[in-house]
């Protein structure tokens, strides 16, 4: 069973949820010393919050472990789930956002650990652009780097 490109996958995974990525701070780290206000706030009309971007991020792996179970996609642009309102997500408040992305990174990590190389050369069923299950991870993985950026961004703009 090789599983010489599952490992380095979940390696990228856990570095940048709660290692030492190559490009900085990782999720937890940049994370961890928000408060409920810091989360919630937007640092201009049209930039989402940290808690906007998490739940974002949260939906997004919680729709690709679902496809990587079989399943057929549940996330569109469109979904409500995509992004979430801040109200909406106050009324839960940080400490369920943060278990939130703690339970999907979990629950990812949790899953690459059944499959083989293999795995990832196969094509999502229910694709109809016929997407491999690495291309999937690949671009979650993407997808995570991106929104990271972002809340750095916002943490500093929120800082001054």
């Amino acid at each position: 069973m090789n599983r010489n490109r599952i490992d380095a996958l979940t390696a990228q995974f856990e570095a940048l949820y709660q290692g030492e990525p190559w490009l900085g701070e990782a999720f937890t780290k940049k994370l961890g010393d928000l408060d409920e206000s810091q989360v919630f706030t937007r640092p201009m009309p049209n930039v989402h919050s940290v808690g906007e971007i998490i739940s974002h991020l949260v939906a997004w792996r919680n729709d690709i472990v679902h496809r990587l179970q079989g399943n057929p996609r549940q996330l569109f642009m469109e979904s409500p789930d995509n992004w979430t309102t801040n109200q909406e997500l106050q009324s839960k408040g940080w400490e369920v956002l943060k278990e939130r992305l703690a339970n999907s990174q979990q629950a990812l990590v949790t899953l690459l650990g059944d499959y083989d190389d293999s795995f990832l050369e196969q094509v999502d069923k229910h694709s109809s652009t016929n997407e491999t299950f690495e291309y999937l991870l690949e671009g979650l993985l993407h997808h995570d780097c991106y929104h990271l950026g972002q809340i750095g961004l916002i943490i500093t703009i929120l800082a001054k």
